[in-house]
């Protein structure tokens, strides 16, 4: 978050869809047409007056999709937020009820459809799904991701074998998992990604002990680790990026079971590339 004063070079008003590009950005202006104070944003701001703006007369979205609301906390009226520029506050709102606006977040969005290719019945969720049936999608065929990223469970209540969503097409289930293990897909939630530096601690034994790896910003295609980490990364059970998948999001894990791990075996981790399109879903390493 960065406070600056004055205005950028303006492109055209009005709303565009679209934007496959890095992680979530948006721009917040005190006054109308990107004039005055501003900060920008890469994560959740439950109150932007603790940004030293008294109010917000216009916004520019560079990448998105965002979902603001009228008051502080995440409260009130709601208003998304596509990429592109908001010269004033009726801009972004038609209900034309109150110019208010105090709070927004990233908005993520997945579609599960029933049957392989998206085709048959499908739901859109823009928040966690315990258990994906109460949604009457009876079985997960296929995934469209069109913001995220997503972690994905086998069982109901997110547990069982995990599965990492990034934006892009699942067009069936082994696009998703290469550990070729299930076809399942139960529950889903979102995953909060920031735009700071990537971190990871990797130890060769339980309880943070024995030969320690440090990894910043980037990936490891083969290792033989575990351990503790910062900001969001994803293991996987062999070399390659193959096999069972595991979140490992910020925190401190004394030994395999306590990321979901059945056995003490993660031998390649990358990081979460939030807003990143795959066109065949599953991450290549060539990426």
């Amino acid at each position: 978050m960065a406070e600056q004063h004055g205005a950028p070079e303006q492109a055209a008003a009005g709303k565009s869809h679209g934007g496959l590009g890095g992680g979530y950005k948006v721009t917040v202006y005190e006054l109308e047409n990107f004039q005055g104070k501003r900060c920008e944003l890469s994560a959740e701001c439950p109150n932007l007056t603790d940004s030293l703006l008294e109010k917000v007369g216009s916004i520019q979205v560079e990448s998105g999709p965002w979902l603001a609301f009228e008051r502080r906390s995440f409260q009130g009226e709601q208003f998304v937020l596509e990429k592109g520029d908001y010269p004033r506050w009726d801009a972004w709102s038609n209900s034309r009820h109150s110019d208010s606006l105090l709070s927004l977040r990233p908005l993520e969005i997945i579609i599960i459809f029933e049957q392989e290719n998206f085709q048959g019945h499908s739901h859109e969720l823009s928040g966690p799904c315990p258990n994906l049936k109460e949604t009457g999608v009876e079985k997960a065929g296929s995934v469209l991701v069109q913001a995220g990223p997503w972690v994905g469970y086998e069982q109901a209540n997110c547990k069982g074998e995990q599965f990492v969503f990034e934006k892009g097409e699942y067009p069936r289930w082994d696009s998703w998992t290469s550990s070729r293990r299930t076809d399942s897909l139960s529950s889903l939630r979102p995953i909060k990604v920031d735009s700071q530096e990537h971190k990871i601690i990797l130890y060769e034994n339980p309880n943070f002990t024995g030969k320690k790896m440090e990894i910043i910003d980037d990936d490891v295609p083969s290792f033989h680790a575990h351990g503790y980490q910062e900001k969001v990364w994803v293991g996987y059970q062999y070399p390659g990026y193959r096999g069972l998948q595991y979140l490992l999001e910020k925190g401190d894990y004394k030994d395999s079971s306590d990321f979901g791990a059945p056995h003490p075996q993660v031998q390649s981790v990358r990081r979460i590339r939030d807003m990143q399109w795959h066109q065949r879903g599953a991450f290549h390493p060539s990426n």
